[in-house]
């Protein structure tokens, strides 16, 4: 499926959800109860999780919208992006009231636990539902693509807004009293397509011709993260962190466009040793001229569910 075409980009291919898979053109399926043994500490976990992340995907609808709209957008990638993200988290946050329904009001008597219904599987193949797959990451055959300084505030404001749902995601599935086999897959599918999502963004930037240092992002432009916008971390796309001039300080020529010298590195305070040890953790984000780290998920436990 092409979302769409321009500027010498395409659609990457999209990957297949592990919760509810796109509609496969059969008939459509009835939908099936998803059942587990589920005590008040798995509600608990549940209920704080949807919480945070109903509404965090509720705001990126509205940022998509007020983007989209605007008159000096250019990036056609970008476009489809945002297209994407109002039509398959609509989908998203439906599967989060349909777990909500289900566990809201459940009884768990004197034994505090049971099996119960924690979700239903299959929507998306009983609504004949197939999501939007995310552009490419790259500009097809490294085609130029116009980038304006409206594309640059919207993604760089997305990237914040969808690292804070890979923090929640994460969250949910390192916590112990967790065992909604179909959360757990949701979020799996979070932790791999937001950070997609966000390499994508971050390359759009790189492509803009002026600095994009000088585009700032500020807490009041990105919406349904109130309660965890103290947590963010700004510095990357406001390119406040010191660049990562080790080994050398091979990198000093990119640095001193950006009027870093050596005594801002990073690795003069310390990480320069770190590496000489072998470590694996590397230097923080640059003033925009390197490539942001790949967020690294956690395997986690497997549960069982009944059927």
């Amino acid at each position: 499926m092409v979302l769409a075409m321009g500027a010498g980009s395409i659609n990457g291919a999209a990957a297949e959800s592990l919760v509810e898979p796109n509609y496969d053109g059969d008939s459509p399926k009835i939908v099936t109860p998803w059942i587990v043994k589920y005590d008040r500490a798995a509600r608990q976990a549940d209920m704080d999780y949807i919480r945070g992340m109903r509404p965090h995907h509720a705001g990126a609808l509205p940022m998509s919208r007020a983007y989209l709209s605007s008159p000096d957008k250019s990036s056609a990638r970008l476009q489809a992006l945002a297209k994407g993200i109002i039509h398959n988290q609509s989908f998203e946050i439906m599967m989060l009231d349909t777990v909500s329904y289900h566990i809201q009001d459940i009884d768990f008597g004197e034994d505090g636990q049971g099996w119960y219904q924690v979700a239903t599987k299959d929507i998306a193949m009983h609504r004949r539902f197939i999501r939007l797959p995310m552009p490419a990451i790259h500009p097809l055959f490294g085609a130029d693509e116009h980038v304006s300084a409206a594309d640059v505030r919207f993604a760089k404001a997305m990237i914040v807004h969808h690292e804070g749902a890979l923090m929640m995601a994460q969250h949910y599935l390192d916590n112990p009293d967790v065992n909604n086999g179909y959360l757990e897959r949701m979020n799996l599918d979070v932790l791999r397509d937001q950070a997609q999502e966000i390499a994508l963004m971050w390359n759009i930037v790189e492509n803009y011709d002026g600095n994009h240092c000088d585009i700032k992002i500020t807490p009041d432009m990105i919406e349904g993260m109130d309660d965890m916008m103290g947590m963010m971390d700004f510095s990357q796309v406001n390119c406040t962190k010191k660049p990562c001039c080790c080994d050398g300080h091979k990198n000093m020529g990119a640095h001193k466009k950006a009027g870093m010298k050596k005594k801002d590195c990073c690795c003069r305070s310390g990480a320069k040793h770190a590496h000489k040890k072998g470590a694996k953790e590397q230097c923080p984000v640059d003033m925009g001229t390197e490539k942001p780290k790949a967020h690294k998920t956690h395997h986690h436990k497997k549960h069982h569910h009944k059927m």
